[in-house]
């Protein structure tokens, strides 16, 4: 099987995944938020970003805590992230994507830096729109696989701890197999889900969007390497 193909499938699989979860993760939603007039339908889509460039047998996962302001007309047209993510790693940013700049850039330079640890730090921190393809190179997910607000607590949090997002970060895990995993602001929870991962393979960093200065950043990242 080809690099290509073997990437698609591990995307089927997932898609399956998320599939077979809905209804618990939607039951979630819907008892952590009873008075939502109209709660989401469906899951968001994670995943291999860009198929033709990740490399499955060395592949890093990125994982997040939920979505900002993923709302019921994205989920209605399948505007969802995995594809929104290849498109900022193909095509650089769109006006949608604009708001979140901040967070894709710093990832683009923390996974440009993962596969150069010699980069020259303080050039890699002024770069943008040159280090968003290093994005197609990984896979990424999201801890709540709905949406969240504009910070991980109350309600949303507790999406993080339930079941379902136990169970399915766990099959996650297994299907991709990583070697790598990028944690953006999740270390606790992701020890909580799975505890018997091997540590040795996580790199933590606080959430790509934080307000934090990008040099410190990536020395913080490349200590770690």
């Amino acid at each position: 099987m080809t690099g290509k193909a073997r990437n698609q499938e591990i995307n089927r699989q997932l898609d399956e995944l998320y599939q077979s979860v809905t209804e618990e993760f939607l039951w979630e939603y819907r008892r952590a938020f009873p008075n939502d007039p109209a709660p989401p339908s469906r899951l968001n889509r994670f995943g291999i970003i860009d198929t033709q460039r990740y490399d499955a047998a060395s592949g890093l996962l990125i994982i997040c805590q939920e979505t900002r302001g993923w709302d019921n007309r994205d989920f209605g047209e399948d505007r969802l992230l995995r594809e929104c993510l290849g498109a900022i790693a193909r095509e650089g940013l769109f006006p949608e994507a604009r708001p979140s700049a901040l967070m894709w850039y710093n990832l683009g330079r923390w996974l440009t830096l993962i596969e150069d640890p010699q980069r020259d730090l303080p050039r890699l921190a002024r770069e943008k729109g040159s280090v968003l393809p290093a994005l197609g190179k990984a896979a990424f997910t999201n801890l709540n696989k709905i949406r969240g607000g504009s910070a991980p607590r109350g309600a949303y949090w507790k999406l993080t701890y339930t079941g379902a997002a136990k169970r399915t970060l766990q099959k996650e895990l297994e299907i991709l197999c990583p070697r790598r995993v990028l944690l953006c602001g999740t270390q606790w929870p992701f020890v909580n889900l799975v505890p018997e991962f091997d540590r040795s393979k996580t790199l933590t960093m606080d959430h790509p969007g934080a307000r934090k200065g990008i040099a410190q950043m990536l020395e913080r990242l490349r200590a770690q390497l």
